[in-house]
């Protein structure tokens, strides 16, 4: 339903990117994070890189960004039993105005057929009718990446053969920024610095976010600590949930459709 609403909104007109300052390591690592279980379960390794050309703080909109690489990524993973995945970021092009960074996803994983690469990114597709038996999916997800990668000033695209692997790329435009702008750095040293921890008293806690992925990298947070962890999209929804169950804590966003949390 999320993807389905993703994909009406873009092709509306109706998503407007939220330009701030962010660091591109902080965004595939917060990525990883969310994406730990899942390579765990399937015994893959992980490598990353970002190149140091790269400026240490850009300017763009961190949870769009973020959501392409949550799909590329997750799509890595999915399609991959054995083997690595491996994330790389480049600078490619840099002007006054603005630079041109590269993030490419490579697996070695079952690979795309010549013929199927050419309808990836359309809406509804993947690359062959058992991929969505086998795998699950909405075939959504690569059609709603190529139109946010168009909204942040790049492209995508893909290098595959069958049964040896895939590389899915994508480029972007950024600006440069200065690091005291940077907001999400605080919230990530909380992140990492919890890896390890164990709540003290199990809470009932409520998450209240319109962001998929905001909602789960928390509820996978507070999970991990041992919370009862429950997620609603918006202020609505979160009051008609709380006359229902008694929670110790409600985590809400000030910014959501329907009712806000001001």
């Amino acid at each position: 339903i999320n993807d389905i609403l993703d994909i009406s909104k873009l092709e509306a007109g109706k998503v407007e990117l939220e330009q701030q300052a962010t660091r591109l390591e902080l965004v595939i690592g917060t990525t990883l994070q969310f994406l730990g279980s899942k390579l765990q379960e399937k015994g893959l390794k992980v490598k990353w890189h970002c190149s140091n050309e790269i400026p240490e703080v850009i300017v763009t909109d961190p949870t769009r960004l973020r959501q392409v690489l949550f799909n590329l990524v997750g799509n890595a993973i999915k399609f991959t039993e054995v083997g690595m995945v491996t994330i790389n970021a480049e600078l490619v092009l840099s002007t006054r105005d603005y630079h041109t960074i590269k993030i490419s996803v490579t697996d070695t994983g079952i690979g795309i057929p010549q013929e199927a690469q050419r309808r990836l990114f359309q809406k509804f597709t993947q690359a062959d009718a058992s991929t969505t038996r086998r795998f699950g999916g909405t075939g959504l997800g690569l059609a709603i990446c190529r139109q946010l990668c168009t909204l942040l000033g790049g492209e995508i695209g893909v290098d595959s053969e069958e049964g040896r692997g895939s590389t899915f790329w994508f480029t972007f435009r950024c600006g440069e920024g200065n690091p005291e702008d940077i907001q999400e750095d605080q919230e990530y040293n909380a992140m990492t610095s919890v890896a390890g921890a164990t709540a003290a008293i199990k809470l009932k806690i409520m998450v209240v976010d319109d962001n998929v992925i905001n909602q789960r990298i928390l509820a996978n947070m507070l999970g991990k600590l041992g919370h009862d962890v429950s997620y609603v999209e918006n202020g609505a929804q979160a009051c008609s949930l709380n006359e229902k169950e008694d929670f110790d804590l409600i985590l809400m966003d000030v910014h959501m459709p329907v009712l806000g949390g001001h």
